[in-house]
């Protein structure tokens, strides 16, 4: 867990030792997983079904999952001497900003790319994917976008911002634990691990889905937004403060803190004035 902190791309082949830990719980496959709660409650009401619960047993058998987990590991930290992991990079091949959609039996997804051109991607989905969620269809087309994307070369060795309503893709930044989307949280992971991109995944509001028309290219609408040639950027405004976004954010904020003065700090002033190094002053600060 340790070097998890130190190397987090690691963080998907832990799960097997967290499943085989916790194995003997009830509730849980022959793999370890979870079983849904709504396949549980159907499970209680059969006759022939009890829910086991004998207690923290002295050993666990290892999940199938454990020996995958385990020869990744084994290959990751193969080298004699600990990798070096680039925390600030000095150089950007190309910075690519897209949203991505799903919506009923749809999916869409558009990225700016660097020569100004928009890459998108729509259609509908097939009979393998009547029985999966919602949650497992947007995050999917998300997956499927990135990975048709570097194959083609249009988002290799890029630095990527994807944006997305869905709140399930945020499980990119940590786990999750459903078996289908812990496996498309992996490919996100075999991606960057494999330094073909550098992704940032961000929530957005579902109305700036809309207004930017990945929302209705999911629906085979090419008549909204960036599919009509405005410009990406006008619908990710990364360079305003949240001041500048919202002016009645300040007002609000001093409105119930404890100092009713209390003034904002520009990045430039984080280190000095936001860690008191320099009180009741107005002076420019020095890098």
């Amino acid at each position: 867990m340790h070097l998890q902190r130190t190397y987090p791309c690691i963080t998907p082949f832990l799960k097997g030792i967290h499943l085989t830990i916790n194995s003997w719980h009830p509730g849980r496959d022959h793999e370890g997983w979870k079983i849904p709660y709504q396949a549980r409650s159907e499970l209680d009401d059969h006759p022939d079904w009890t829910m086991p619960d004998l207690g923290a047993p002295e050993y666990v058998t290892p999940v199938p999952f454990l020996s995958e987990d385990v020869s990744c590991l084994r290959h990751l930290f193969h080298p004699e001497h600990p990798p070096i992991r680039f925390i600030r990079i000095t150089k950007i091949v190309s910075v690519s900003y897209g949203f991505g959609d799903a919506s009923g039996e749809g999916f869409g997804s558009t990225f700016c790319l660097p020569n100004g051109t928009t890459l998108f991607r729509h259609g509908t989905w097939g009979c393998d994917a009547d029985n999966t969620t919602s949650n497992f269809r947007e995050l999917g087309n998300l997956v499927a976008a990135l990975e048709d994307g570097v194959r083609t070369g249009d988002l290799l060795d890029a630095e990527i911002f994807l944006f997305t309503d869905n709140s399930t893709a945020c499980y990119y930044k940590g786990n999750s634990p459903s078996k289908l989307l812990f496996q498309l949280i992996l490919r996100l992971r075999v991606l960057e691990m494999s330094g073909q991109i550098r992704l940032h995944v961000i929530h957005v509001a579902s109305s700036r889905m809309i207004a930017q028309g990945t929302d209705g290219l999911s629906r085979g609408d090419y008549t909204c937004g960036v599919m009509t040639g405005i410009p990406m950027l006008s619908y990710i405004p990364l360079h305003l403060s949240a001041m500048e976004r919202r002016p009645q954010l300040l007002s609000w904020v001093q409105s119930w803190a404890p100092l009713p003065d209390l003034l904002p700090l520009a990045p430039v002033e984080w280190f000095w004035e936001g860690h008191g190094l320099i009180s009741n002053t107005s002076s420019s600060t020095q890098p």
